[in-house]
């Protein structure tokens, strides 16, 4: 029984090695790009428990942004948008965001990971990929989570037409 299982355990070691190998000399690389995107995803989740544990023990503050809707217009299909909201913190404490969410893929925020102090400004940049997205798209939600009373919402309008 033992000689088996040292059999199998070759196997199975020869069968990861075989598809490290055969991936590695992929020309694609889906297999590093995989591994790379999964372990980015458990980066970004230990990340965004640290920032939401230490949300939870700030003092709340207030921040104030220079608008909180933005309208792109009408744009062709297949089109990159950006848009940077900015905003100021106006309360006597740090500002930390500690997730910003969007409903679906086609959108994707960044912002800063540190905390925004007293009285200094800070952005979120919003990048909306049009691909797919004929038609109005209307008070299409931001949300930021931090340090305030409540999370805050931000919108963009796009029409997005046929190419």
């Amino acid at each position: 029984m033992k000689q088996s299982g040292n059999i199998f355990l070759s196997i199975a070691t020869s069968l990861c090695l075989m598809t490290a190998v055969v991936s590695c000399g992929s020309s694609d690389n889906t297999a590093k790009v995989a591994d790379t995107d999964a372990t980015a995803a458990n980066m970004d989740l230990e990340e965004r428990a640290s920032r939401d544990s230490a949300v939870k023990h700030m003092p709340v503050t207030t921040v104030e942004f220079d608008a909180l809707t933005h309208d792109f217009g009408t744009v062709k299909e297949g089109e990159q948008l950006k848009h940077t909201y900015t905003f100021k913190n106006t309360g006597t404490t740090p500002y930390l965001i500690s997730n910003v969410h969007t409903p679906c893929g086609c959108t994707e925020p960044v912002y800063s990971k540190k905390p925004v102090m007293p009285g200094e400004t800070g952005t979120i940049e919003v990048h909306f990929n049009t691909q797919g997205k004929t038609g109005k798209n209307t008070d299409r939600p931001v949300t930021i989570y931090g340090n305030t009373e409540k999370e805050i919402v931000v919108t963009f309008n796009a029409e997005v037409i046929k190419k």
